[in-house]
């Protein structure tokens, strides 16, 4: 499924797992059971050693997953497996340096046939994307684009040149933000937000992606 059927039914619930934390087989069943709760779209972090885009809890579950071992290849080897059990659109979230590092063609290749439609790159600038954008609107996988409250007078540009959906960096003014992008694209927003600020947001986006507290779940299920 491509990442915009996850919008077709209403406001789109995207959670968001780290790979491999607290081990692969847990995230392996945590994968089950989102789509058994109704997940319309399922972010999967690859682990990075310095994921400066993250707060406190993902960078702490992502060193616990390196520190476990978990690799690129060990996360692909687990999405082979779910996707033949699985309907839910998923998309990989990561940095640059693993991608770079994996080869960037090998890996949006490895991604496009394993059904994976949408890459998130959190420490790659707008005006940086266009070596990825190639390779992957060639492969069919949508580059997700941000936009943060400092982008200003670039929105406009950044939602003319997006695929799949908007990623709404955390903003205080969520509702102006999202008006703001949707004068110039009508891709789905979304917006990450932690759950005591969801009724803030709700009504503004088209989905909200739930990371920390799914990082949280994850944590005191497994103690």
């Amino acid at each position: 499924m491509n990442v915009e059927q996850a919008f077709l039914s209403g406001k789109a619930f995207i959670p968001f797992l780290t790979c491999g934390y607290p081990n692969l087989e847990t995230t392996e069943q945590m994968i089950y059971a989102l789509e058994r709760a109704g997940a319309d779209l399922i972010q999967l972090g690859i682990p990075f050693s310095d994921p400066t885009a993250e707060g406190p809890i993902l960078q702490i579950a992502s060193e616990r997953a390196l520190s476990a071992g978990v690799t690129t290849d060990k996360v692909f080897d687990l999405v082979k497996r779910v996707r033949g059990r699985i309907t839910t659109p998923l998309a990989f979230m990561t940095y640059a340096n693993i991608v770079f590092s994996y080869g960037t063609e090998r890996f949006v290749r490895r991604m496009a046939e394993l059904g994976v439609n949408a890459l998130v790159l959190p420490d790659v600038p707008f005006e940086e994307k266009d070596e990825f954008d190639k390779v992957c609107r060639k492969a069919g996988v949508a580059l997700i684009a941000f936009v943060a409250p400092t982008s200003g007078d670039r929105i406009k540009k950044i939602a003319l040149e997006a695929q799949g959906f908007i990623y709404l960096s955390p903003s205080t003014d969520a509702d102006e933000m999202v008006r703001a992008v949707r004068k110039f694209t009508s891709l789905p927003v979304v917006v990450d937000y932690g759950p005591g600020q969801f009724a803030d947001i709700a009504t503004a986006a088209d989905g909200i992606i739930v990371s920390t507290f799914m990082e949280k779940i994850v944590e005191y299920g497994s103690t």
